[in-house]
């Protein structure tokens, strides 16, 4: 499996908003790519993936959101482990930004 991309800046997340990048993967074996299961790594992070069988040579998404009324104001860096049948399994995405403060 191949990323386009493994880590991503979402800048700066909204108390009241939620913010979500698509990370791209491709297929660069010869089987068809499963993703079994994407675990973040707290609850402010969500996570939704290709669930059908990547075909070799396509690709995939998966895309993680960062929910921003669960994030402490400041600078955070959050993770999701990507667990597939392709031989580099399992995979690590990042992703990291500023959550605003709230305003009174």
């Amino acid at each position: 499996m191949g990323l386009k991309e493994a880590k991503c800046d979402v800048g700066e997340v909204k108390r009241n908003a939620s913010v979500s990048h698509d990370y791209v993967f491709y297929n660069l074996g010869s089987e068809p790519l499963v993703i079994n299961e994407v675990i973040t790594d707290c609850n402010c992070l969500q996570a939704k993936y290709t669930k059908e069988p990547v075909q070799p040579g396509e690709s995939g998404e998966i895309t993680l959101t960062v929910i921003g009324s669960r994030l402490q104001p400041g600078y955070f860096q959050r993770g999701a482990i990507v667990y597939s049948n392709a031989n580099n399994n399992p995979m690590n995405l990042l992703i990291v930004g500023n959550s605003a403060p709230l305003k009174r």
